[in-house]
C-alpha cells in the first residue's frame, strides 16, 4: 500500500510512477482518468517533464528510482476514459 498525506502528494507520485513506467516501456498503451481526479498528477508529470534537467527534479528522479534519461510520451498511445 501507498500511503501519502494528501492529494497533492498522490499526484506527485503517481506522476513519478507514469513516467517510470513510460520509460520502460516506450511504445506503451496508457489508459488516464478524466475530471478532478488525476489534477495533480498532471500538474506534477508537466512540472517534471518541463524541469527535467533541473537539480531539484534530478534528486526526485533518483530518489523515485526513475533512469536519469528523460522519458519520451511521444509513442505512447493514449486511451481516454470517463469516471
Amino acid at each position: 500500500a501507498v500511503v501519502v498525506e494528501n492529494f497533492p502528494a498522490l499526484g506527485k507520485a503517481a506522476a513519478f510512477r507514469f513516467l517510470e513506467w513510460a520509460q520502460q516501456n516506450p511504445r506503451g498503451v496508457c489508459s488516464l482518468p478524466t475530471g478532478k481526479t488525476p489534477e495533480y498528477f498532471i500538474k506534477w508529470v508537466q512540472r517534471i517533464l518541463g524541469e527535467w534537467d533541473a537539480p531539484e527534479i534530478q534528486a526526485e528522479v533518483r530518489r523515485f528510482g526513475l533512469q536519469p534519461v528523460r522519458p519520451g510520451l511521444g509513442d505512447l498511445t493514449f486511451v481516454q476514459i470517463d469516471e
